[in-house]
């Protein structure tokens, strides 16, 4: 079976390649060959169909002032996202893409002509973001037969739906064979716009036992000991965390590392703390080694979880964007896990149970789920 995976993997972004790569292995091992499929746009039509996309934009921004307002934050976030990665992280990301997605560069009109697929999925990361400028009919295989549309653990990234996507979101979505979302939280939101035959199932890289992401990964040649505190922040940390880290730091006595930012705030923490380069390659070794994980990224919990360390997370201090902390919530909710979050810095935490027979059975759930859209 040929199969066309469409999802966020170019966005030098940790959680995004490796969800992408797990997924794509997922489907080798059930013999698909997989593409996953780029959005690249050229040529007069997208030129035409880009001019009628922004009037409409601009049109439902006066019906709706504040669809402007957060357009502004979602811009000014992306933005910000790659700046302060070094030239060597950015190349092993293009050298990890490169030896391990099996990419392909196409465009929508191209893809309504081709034939050649047996099917098309979309997810997981945020392809179905509620927080961006626009739902993209590619990211929810518009150019697709209904027959051939499913989804896999797609996210929305928020619980709130605005009301200007509210119509084109339940269309979407009832186009699909089978829909399948990441967050527990979303189902009955999503259910009550109108979609219909909502599953959810856990993030590709949680589909990964620990033993096959530790076997796939390398060491990282920044890291000097076996035991340290790792922080990992997509975003300059709060106050909170600030203080957390500092409490967890006096308790520990080991050195802390960080990555993939070097945020200013760190140095209120430590002086000593010491910035790496970290390749996706890396990126399990790094953690996997560590003795406390401290981070505000979703995938950061999700690799903690499946790897069975002691890990912090924080609310994400987005510099603009809308939060989506309901991501965070909804996994830690899932395995009993909600005392991680940290919410002041004093705050006691329970001991981490025993998760592991859950999180079996949602892996198994999810993996017959695929089996069940590719027979």
């Amino acid at each position: 079976m040929k199969i066309g995976l469409v999802t966020f993997y170019r966005n030098y972004n940790y959680g995004s390649i490796l969800q992408c790569y797990a997924l794509q292995s997922v489907l080798e091992e059930y013999g698909c060959k997989v593409d996953v499929l780029n959005q690249k746009e050229t040529g007069l039509y997208w030129k035409i169909r880009s001019l009628f996309i922004k009037i409409i934009f601009i049109i439902s921004c006066i019906l709706y002032p504040e669809r402007w307002i957060k357009y502004k934050k979602f811009a000014k976030e992306s933005n910000r996202s790659c700046d302060g990665l070094s030239p060597k992280v950015k190349h092993s990301f293009d050298s990890f893409l490169q030896n391990n997605i099996h990419g392909k560069d196409v465009s929508f009109v191209e893809m309504c002509k081709d034939k050649s697929y047996d099917m098309f999925i979309c997810g997981s990361d945020q392809v179905w973001s509620l927080t961006s400028p626009m739902l993209n009919p590619f990211m929810f295989l518009r150019f697709a037969p209904k027959q051939k549309r499913s989804s896999y653990a797609a996210s929305t990234g928020t619980n709130i739906v605005p009301v200007w996507y509210k119509k084109n979101l339940k269309r979407y979505i009832n186009g699909f064979r089978s829909v399948s979302i990441r967050e527990t939280s979303v189902v009955p939101i999503l259910e009550n716009i109108g979609c219909k035959n909502v599953q959810q199932h856990i993030d590709p890289s949680l589909l990964k036992t620990s033993e096959f992401w530790i076997k796939h990964s390398i060491k990282c040649s920044g890291i000097k000991e076996d035991n340290y505190i790792l922080l990992f922040f997509l975003n300059k940390p709060s106050l909170v965390a600030m203080e957390h880290i500092k409490n967890v730091s006096v308790e520990k006595k080991l050195p802390i590392y960080s990555f993939p930012y070097k945020f200013k705030e760190f140095d209120q923490i430590s002086k000593d703390i010491e910035y790496i380069d970290v390749s996706p390659a890396e990126f399990v070794c790094a953690l996997n080694n560590s003795a406390v994980i401290c981070t505000d990224s979703f995938h950061g919990v999700a690799f903690s979880i499946n790897l069975k360390k002691e890990f912090y997370v924080y609310n994400r201090e987005y510099s603009a964007g809308e939060s989506q902390s309901s991501r965070i919530d909804s996994i830690l909710t899932s395995y009993s896990l909600e005392s991680r979050m940290i919410s002041n810095a004093s705050q006691k935490t329970d001991p981490i149970g025993n998760y592991e027979s859950k999180l079996e059975h949602d892996r198994a759930s999810s993996l017959a789920y695929i089996k069940k859209i590719i027979a």
